[in-house]
């Protein structure tokens, strides 16, 4: 999930602040989120931003390179846990 978040800032649309401090991880025993906390214009910032607009989609786009880094954890843990068990 640290990879995620990291992922996340690095896409945020500004460098400091509070959008960019504000993106943090929440696990449950089934699911994990990555995303901005609290902060109200988030959203806005997703979908729309004229200063910046390179930076439009960051948390979408950090979903697509998430993916991948998801799986290839994912990858790694089940090779772990079949060469314990032996598979």
């Amino acid at each position: 999930m640290r990879e995620l978040q990291a992922i996340a800032r690095e896409n945020a649309p500004i460098d400091t602040g509070k959008l960019k401090q504000g993106i943090g991880t929440e696990v449950t025993r089934n699911t994990g989120r990555v995303g901005p906390r609290n902060i109200p214009y988030a959203f806005r910032r997703e979908n729309e931003n004229k200063k910046n607009p390179h930076k439009k989609f960051y948390m979408k786009k950090t979903y697509k390179r998430g993916n991948a880094v998801v799986k290839d954890n994912f990858e790694k843990a089940y090779d772990l846990v079949s060469k314990k068990i032996r598979i």
